[in-house]
C-alpha cells in the first residue's frame, strides 16, 4: 500500500531522523516516550496520592468494565473459533508458496513457553490456593467445597482457553497485514481497512504510540509482580528482606539480563 507521500516529504522526515539519530519515527518516538515518562515522573513525584488515585481507577474500572472484559473475550474466542472453521482457516499467512518455519508442535511448545509456561509455574498453583482461602464472590467459607470449585471455576477462565484470546487475535491480525499484505510491522497497519492512506499519518502513528504505551505498562506490571514472587522467595529461602530496595536491585537485574 503506497503512503501517499512525495520525494520531498520522504527526504523531509529522512533527514528529521537523521537530525536527532532516531531509527523510528519522530512523533511516534516523542508521544509514548514522553507519556511514559511523564507518568512515572508524577507518579513518583505524588507518591501515596498517585496511589490513591490509581486504586480508585481500578476500582472502578473493576466494578464498572467487568462485564465488558469477560463478555468481550468470550465473543472474541467465538469469532476466533468461526474463523478457524470456515474457509479462512486455511488462508496462509505469507505468499502462497511459502512452508511454514516450524512444525505445529514446535510452534505450540514455543508459545506456551511464552505465553503460559512462566505463570502456570506459579499462579496455577497459587491462584486456586487464594481464591479457595478468599472466597472472591459469594460468603463461602474459606476452603469449603463451595469457595474450591469457585477457585477453579476462576483459574480454569484465566489459564485455558480464554488465556490464548490476547495472544492469537492481535497476533492473527499482524501476522495477516505483514506477511500476506506486506505492510510494516506495525499495529497501525492492522487498521488500514478503516484508515486507508491516514494509516501513515497521524492517526495511524498515535495508533502505533498507544499500543507503545500499553506494551511498555503491560511489561512492568509483568515485570513487577515477577519482582514480587522472586523477593518473596528469596526471603523464605534466604530471609532477604521485603523492602522496596531489594526489589529495585532485583529489577535492575532483570532488566540488565533482559
Amino acid at each position: 500500500m503506497n503512503s501517499g507521500a512525495t520525494p520531498v516529504e520522504s527526504e523531509e522526515k529522512t533527514s528529521k531522523k537523521r537530525r536527532l539519530r532516531l531509527q523510528t519515527d519522530p512523533f511516534i518516538f516523542f508521544v509514548s516516550g514522553g507519556f511514559i515518562l511523564a507518568f512515572v515522573a508524577l507518579t513518583l513525584a505524588f507518591g501515596e496520592r498517585a496511589r490513591n488515585v490509581y486504586s480508585v481507577v481500578s476500582g472502578w474500572l473493576l466494578d464498572n468494565l467487568g462485564w465488558m472484559y469477560i463478555g468481550g473475550y468470550s465473543l472474541i474466542f467465538v469469532f476466533l473459533i468461526g474463523i478457524f472453521v470456515s474457509k479462512y482457516g486455511n488462508l496462509r499467512l505469507g505468499d502462497d508458496d511459502e512452508k511454514p518455519a516450524y512444525s505445529v508442535p514446535v510452534w505450540f511448545a514455543m508459545l506456551f513457553a511464552a505465553g503460559l509456561g512462566a505463570t502456570l509455574m506459579f499462579w496455577g498453583a497459587a491462584e486456586p490456593l487464594h481464591h479457595s482461602f478468599n472466597p472472591p464472590r459469594g460468603d463461602f467459607l474459606p476452603m469449603s467445597q463451595e469457595a474450591i470449585d469457585q477457585a477453579f471455576e476462576f483459574t480454569y477462565y484465566h489459564f485455558a482457553a480464554h488465556m490464548w484470546v490476547p495472544f492469537v487475535l492481535p497476533g492473527l491480525a499482524l501476522g495477516y497485514f505483514i506477511y500476506k499484505r506486506k505492510m510494516p510491522a506495525r499495529l497501525s497497519s492492522t487498521f488500514s481497512p478503516l484508515l486507508g492512506r491516514k494509516v501513515y499519518e497521524w492517526p495511524g502513528k498515535l495508533i502505533d504510540a498507544l499500543s507503545i504505551i500499553g506494551t511498555v505498562f503491560g511489561l512492568a506490571v509483568s515485570v513487577g509482580l515477577g519482582v514480587l514472587q522472586i523477593n518473596a522467595g528469596m526471603n523464605i529461602m534466604w530471609d532477604v528482606p521485603l523492602i522496596s530496595g531489594v526489589e529495585l536491585a532485583i529489577i535492575i537485574v532483570v532488566t540488565i539480563a533482559a
